[in-house]
């Protein structure tokens, strides 16, 4: 994949930050061919009531949709799909429930099973069944670098070159070629169709920020350590910033090592492609890495309890303390990260907000985009219910614009324009930073199929320097060969 392209002012301003590219993509042969239908709505007083009730934890519970209905005329054949998906909080689940309603409205005789998960579940769950069988999901809610693992499981998805094809093309009128490209998954198909973006930022307390005299408007990444410790005023209990080791090492770390081109293994420096990856050479441990973590340490120093407090923290845990109003900056998550933190603290919705990240001085430019989408499963093909499950995938993809922003996600979709009153959903993320995101540009996060372990190897190593058990080389290095060994096991 070729460097992101920069967006012009007005079509960036009418589509939010996606990133407008040119190619159409052409896939093989799937598994399935499904004609294409035509749905009539004859009676739009027609009502449904829809109840489900999730809980976020390692157990799931739903309650089965209900409806009433009058004089609809569908194309779908009666059938139910049972659609997965990790939790986003509140704005997402009932994004999705509200268009479920409506699809079942215009549908007699479909039923839509939603069913949400805690992240950590979704992913041990949809592992267990795609790799051993059993009744699971039609759908799913995923991102290229779970589901990478997913296509070539027994129970796994299935590509859906033949229905992208067939209603979304031209391609590229609908969606940015790195977020297309992203979901090739490593291979000559189409795999998912994405919806829902969070970015990598950087959350900021304006209030702090404004009583210091300092812009948000952050350009290098060299001028971070300079911010925090102007924040940071000890007999006034406040602080410069927070972070989580493990949030940084998806989102921030990876960013910056891009601007670099850093990849992680020999052949991946454009993030995305990540063809036969396993049998390359590692490539990360290299002195821009070092410094990424040096300037963590440094940066970790402004924090409430120094640089050992971040150990261990997790995106809850920054969320919390940048609710408490005494923290300047959080140095790692997504834009979509917000529903953890305005919840936790009413007074400080409009004082936290999002800020692009910076650049390097040299290199490239760029921010990460988790190019989350939808996949149909190998158990919807054998149930007959791939038709169900993609015109469900149609009318959210429809709906993205609406559905998206109030999760704090960003549509992807570039046929829809952004309203003012769409745009204003994002909350902190303001418009000074989307226009610098203009600049930028984006890039998908990676498609490898070993990342969750390099974050953890990372992460782990990350903390161990900051307790001071490691320097920034040996914890590059450690997690380096820690990989090596993993991609050879």
């Amino acid at each position: 994949m070729s460097e992101p392209k920069k967006v012009g002012r007005r079509t960036f301003l009418n589509y939010a930050i996606a990133v407008v590219a040119t190619g159409v993509i052409v896939g093989a042969a799937t598994y399935f061919a499904v004609p294409k239908g035509e749905v009539t709505v004859t009676a739009p007083g027609t009502t449904v009531t829809k109840t489900v009730t999730t809980t976020v934890t390692g157990t799931q519970t739903t309650t089965s949709p209900t409806t009433s209905l009058t004089t609809t005329t569908s194309s779908l054949k009666p059938g139910e799909i049972t659609f997965w998906f990790p939790s986003k909080g509140p704005p997402w689940r009932q994004g999705l429930e509200r268009v479920a309603n409506e699809f079942m409205q215009e549908h007699p005789g479909v039923k839509i099973n939603l069913q949400e998960w805690s992240w950590d579940s979704f992913r041990e769950k949809v592992k267990t069944i795609f790799t051993m069988g059993g009744p699971g999901p039609d759908l799913i809610w995923s991102k290229p670098s779970m589901s990478i693992m997913y296509k070539d499981m027994k129970y796994g998805i299935i590509p859906l070159d033949d229905l992208i094809q067939r209603d979304f093309t031209p391609l590229n009128k609908y969606f940015p070629e790195y977020v297309m490209n992203a979901w090739k998954l490593d291979s000559d198909n189409i795999w998912g169709l994405p919806i829902g973006a969070g970015v990598a930022v950087f959350e900021y307390n304006s209030r702090l920020f404004e009583d210091a005299g300092i812009s948000p408007n952050i350009t290098y990444w060299d001028e971070v350590e300079e911010i925090v410790k102007t924040l940071t005023i000890p007999e006034k209990n406040q602080y410069g910033c927070v972070f989580s080791p493990r949030e940084a090492c998806f989102e921030q770390i990876p960013t910056r090592m891009y601007q670099q081109y850093i990849g992680l293994v020999e052949g991946t420096e454009n993030w995305v492609n990540y063809r036969d990856s396993l049998k390359k050479a590692i490539t990360f441990d290299v002195p821009g890495t070092v410094k990424i973590l040096e300037d963590y340490y440094a940066w970790g120093k402004y924090a409430p309890e120094g640089p050992k407090g971040c150990v261990g923290l997790s995106n809850d845990d920054q969320a919390t303390l940048m609710a408490k109003g005494n923290v300047g900056m959080m140095l790692a998550g997504w834009s979509d990260n917000a529903n953890l933190v305005l919840p936790k603290n009413p007074a400080m919705e409009g004082v936290l907000k999002f800020m692009v990240l910076p650049r390097e001085r040299k290199g490239r430019g760029g921010v990460q985009v988790s190019a989350k989408g939808f996949n149909i499963t190998k158990q919807a093909v054998e149930r007959g219910v791939v038709d169900i499950c993609w015109e469900f995938i149609k009318a959210c993809s429809d709906r993205e614009a609406e559905i998206a922003p109030p999760a704090f996600l960003v549509p992807f979709r570039l046929d829809v324009k952004i309203t003012p009153e769409i745009r204003a959903l994002f909350g902190g993320l303001s418009g000074q930073a989307i226009d610098i995101y203009r600049e930028y540009g984006a890039f998908a996060d990676p498609t490898f199929p070993l990342l969750v372990d390099w974050v953890t190897f990372m992460a782990e190593e990350m903390e161990a320097m900051l307790l001071g058990k490691k320097t920034a080389a040996e914890a590059v290095h450690n997690a380096a060969e820690r990989l090596k060994k993993e991609m050879s096991a």
